[in-house]
C-alpha cells in the first residue's frame, strides 16, 4: 500500500513539474498582405498574427517577422494593436514592410517570430512573393536623377577628368601592365583570381621582384583555396608550391604560414633593403567566418534557386535538415568548392595610374583568348587604389605577419575629360554593390542593352529578371557568349551547357543570344572571357563581373562605369561587327536541337549553376 501510495505521489509530482515548466509561445492566424508586391520601392507587406503565452505571470516582450536571410531587407518588430491586446502583451500584432526596389523576386517564407519575459518563444509562418517591376517613372541612361540612383546603388560616385584607354587587344594589355610596374618608384598594387609563375615567360613575376629589390613596396592578393579546377576561370595553375619556392629562391628568406583554416599569409623580404613583397592568399574558410555563418534558413537568392531546381518544395518552407546544412555563402554547404573568393583584378602604380578589368595573369588572357580591360589615370584612380588599400587591410587584418600597406593617396588631379566610377561588391559582407548598379543600368536602358560574358549562368536570379524585363520593354537586348566549339577548349565545356539551361527564358523575352564561332578541335577560335555591358549609346561598363549567381551573390567583384558616350558608341561597333561577322546567332530552334542533342549532358549542368 505504501509503494502504491508512492508511485501515485510520483505521478502527481511529474504532472505537476510538466505543468510548471515553461511552455512555447503561441502564434495563431500568421498572415501577410497582399499576396504579391512589386519591387518597385514604393509598395508594403503587412503582417499580422495573434500572440499568447501559456505561462503564468508572463508578459510579451517581442513579435517580429524574420526577414535576416534576404539582401534587402531586415527584422521587422510588430506592435500591438491596443484594441485586441491584454496587458500582458497578448493579442493582436500588426506591422509592415517596405519592399525595396532592389530586392530579389519570387517567394518568401516569413517567420512571425514571438518571445514572452522569460524567453520562450513560438512562432508562425506566412509567406509572399516579389515580382519584377520597373518604376514607370524611372530615369534615363545619364540624367542626373540616374546618376544619383546609380551611386546610391554601387555605393560611390563619378569622378570626372579621366583618361581611359580600352585594353581589347591581348599584347598590348601585357605591355601597358609591364610599363606601369617598370615605371613604379613608391607602391605597386596588384589583385588577380590567378597568377601563373610562367606568365609572359616568367617576366611579370621578374619585373615584381626586381622592383622590391629596388625598394618599392609591392602588394599583392591572390585567391587562394576556393578556386574551381572545372571553372575556366578558376583553376589556382599558378602551381602553388612552385612558385612560393620561386619567390623564395630570389628573396632567400624562410617561408612562414599561419595555422590551417586561416588565412595563408606568406611574406618575402628581398636581398636590398626595402619592404620587399606582401603576398596575402585569400583562404575561402575565413571569408566563411567573416560572414558569419548562422543556422537558418538560406538566403533567399539561394531559396529562389534551390526551388527551381526541385530541391525545395515552393508549397513548404525549407525543411529543419536544409536548413541546418546550409552554412556557406548565402546559406550555401560550406565546402570550397561553392564557397566565397576574391574574383577582382587590379593594378594600382604609385597611387596614380590603374588597369582593371577581366585578364587574370596568365598568358593565354593576353595571347590567346579575347578579354578586355581599362587602363585609366585621373580621380577615379584614387577610388580603384582606396579599393584595393581596403581590400589588403580587410583580407590581411587576422594575421599578424601581414606588414601594413603604405597609405598612399596621391588625390590625381583632372587628366582628361571621361567621367568613371569604380563599383565594388563584397558578398560575403552583405555588399552587393556591383550587382545592383547592374540592375539599376538596365532598368534605365531604354533603347539598347549589349553584354558580353563568358557563359550565362543566371538560374533564377534578380539579374535574369532585370534583363528579361528590358527585352519585353522593347530594348534591343543582346547577349554573345563562348559556343560548344570555343568551350571545348576548356573542362568538358561545362561552361557551355550550363548557359544553354538559362538561355530559354531569356529568348522567351525577346532576348537575342549569339555564341562565339568556332570548329570543334580549333584552337584557333578564341575562348571569350570578356566582361562588358553597354547601355543606350551612352554609358559602359567593363569589369570582372560575368551573367552569373557566382558573381552576383558569392565572389567579390569590381566594375567601371562610364558615363561617356565616345566609348560606348566605340564599343557599340566594336560588338555588333563581332555578333555579325565572328559569332552565331541562337534561335529557338536551335535551342530545342541543342537540347535533344545533349540531353544528358544538360541534366547534369542544371545543378552547376553555383559553381560557375
Amino acid at each position: 500500500m505504501l509503494n502504491n501510495d508512492a508511485h501515485a505521489d510520483a505521478i502527481i509530482g511529474n504532472l505537476l513539474s510538466e505543468r510548471s515548466s515553461p511552455a512555447p509561445v503561441v502564434v495563431k492566424d500568421a498572415d501577410s498582405f497582399p499576396e504579391a508586391v512589386p519591387n518597385t520601392g514604393a509598395n508594403r507587406i503587412k503582417f499580422s498574427c495573434t500572440v499568447f503565452s501559456p505561462n503564468e505571470n508572463c508578459s510579451i516582450q517581442s513579435v517580429r517577422a524574420l526577414m535576416g536571410h534576404t539582401a534587402t531587407f531586415q527584422d521587422v518588430y510588430l506592435r500591438s494593436d491596443p484594441r485586441c491586446t491584454l496587458p500582458s502583451g497578448e493579442g493582436r500584432y500588426t506591422g509592415s514592410l517596405l519592399v525595396d526596389s532592389l530586392a530579389d523576386c519570387g517567394t518568401y517564407w516569413t517567420p512571425l517570430r514571438a518571445e514572452d519575459s522569460i524567453g520562450m518563444q513560438g512562432q508562425g509562418m506566412t509567406r509572399f512573393k516579389v515580382v519584377f517591376h520597373r518604376p514607370d517613372d524611372f530615369p534615363s541612361i545619364g540624367s542626373p536623377e540616374f546618376k544619383t540612383l546609380l551611386e546610391r546603388a554601387g555605393n560611390s560616385n563619378f569622378a570626372p577628368g579621366n583618361a581611359i584607354q580600352v585594353l581589347d587587344d591581348g599584347p598590348a594589355a601585357l605591355a601597358k601592365r609591364m610599363e606601369l610596374i617598370e615605371q613604379a618608384t613608391r607602391q605597386i598594387n596588384l589583385q588577380s583570381y590567378t597568377f601563373d609563375k610562367d606568365a609572359a615567360q616568367g617576366a611579370l613575376m621578374e619585373l615584381l621582384l626586381k622592383k622590391a629589390k629596388q625598394g618599392v613596396e609591392v602588394n599583392i592578393i591572390l585567391n587562394a583555396g576556393s578556386q574551381l579546377p572545372t571553372s575556366p576561370s578558376g583553376a589556382l595553375r599558378l602551381e602553388l608550391d612552385e612558385l612560393v619556392g620561386k619567390w623564395l629562391e630570389s628573396a632567400e628568406k624562410k617561408l612562414s604560414t599561419n595555422k590551417s583554416g586561416e588565412f595563408v599569409v606568406k611574406n618575402f623580404l628581398s636581398k636590398s633593403p626595402g619592404r620587399g613583397v606582401n603576398l596575402i592568399l585569400v583562404s575561402s574558410n575565413d571569408l566563411a567566418q567573416r560572414h558569419n555563418a548562422r543556422k537558418g534558413p538560406p538566403d533567399h537568392w539561394l531559396a529562389r534557386v534551390l526551388e527551381d531546381k526541385g530541391v525545395i518544395s515552393p508549397d513548404r518552407s525549407p525543411p529543419e535538415d536544409i536548413r541546418e546544412i546550409f552554412k556557406g555563402p548565402g546559406g550555401l554547404p560550406a565546402l570550397p568548392l561553392l564557397d566565397h573568393a576574391v574574383h577582382e583584378k587590379i593594378l594600382v602604380v604609385d597611387g596614380a595610374k590603374a588597369i582593371v578589368g577581366g585578364r587574370n595573369l596568365e598568358d593565354q588572357y593576353f595571347d590567346v583568348w579575347t578579354d578586355l580591360d581599362l587602363y585609366l589615370e585621373g580621380p577615379v584612380v584614387d577610388q580603384i587604389q582606396g579599393g584595393f588599400l581596403v581590400n589588403y587591410r580587410e583580407l590581411g587584418r587576422t594575421n599578424p605577419e601581414v606588414r601594413p600597406s603604405m597609405d598612399l593617396t596621391v588625390r590625381n588631379q583632372v587628366t582628361g575629360s571621361q567621367e568613371a566610377m569604380f563599383v565594388q561588391s563584397k558578398p560575403w559582407d552583405k555588399d552587393y554593390a556591383a550587382l545592383y548598379a547592374l540592375i539599376q543600368s538596365i532598368r534605365a536602358s531604354e533603347k539598347s542593352l549589349y553584354i558580353t560574358s563568358q557563359y550565362l549562368s543566371l538560374s533564377q536570379s534578380l539579374l535574369c529578371d532585370a534583363i528579361m524585363d528590358a527585352a519585353r520593354r522593347g530594348v534591343d537586348v543582346r547577349i554573345l557568349t563562348n559556343s560548344y566549339e570555343t568551350s571545348s577548349q576548356l573542362y568538358f565545356s561545362a561552361g557551355y551547357f550550363i548557359s544553354l539551361n538559362n538561355m530559354q527564358d531569356l529568348l522567351d523575352a525577346g532576348a537575342r543570344i549569339y555564341t562565339v564561332n568556332g570548329k570543334p578541335g580549333d584552337k584557333a577560335a578564341p575562348y571569350c572571357h570578356s566582361k562588358e555591358y553597354l547601355f543606350d549609346s551612352k554609358m559602359a561598363a567593363v569589369g570582372s563581373f560575368n551573367l552569373s549567381l557566382r558573381s552576383s551573390y558569392i565572389e567579390s567583384e569590381n566594375l567601371t562605369f562610364m558615363d561617356d558616350a565616345a566609348i560606348c558608341l566605340d564599343r557599340e561597333e566594336a560588338f555588333l561587327q563581332r555578333v555579325k561577322n565572328l559569332a552565331t546567332e541562337i534561335t529557338a530552334g536551335d535551342l530545342a536541337q541543342q537540347k535533344i542533342k545533349y540531353k544528358n549532358r544538360l541534366e547534369i549542368a542544371w545543378y552547376l549553376d553555383l559553381l560557375f
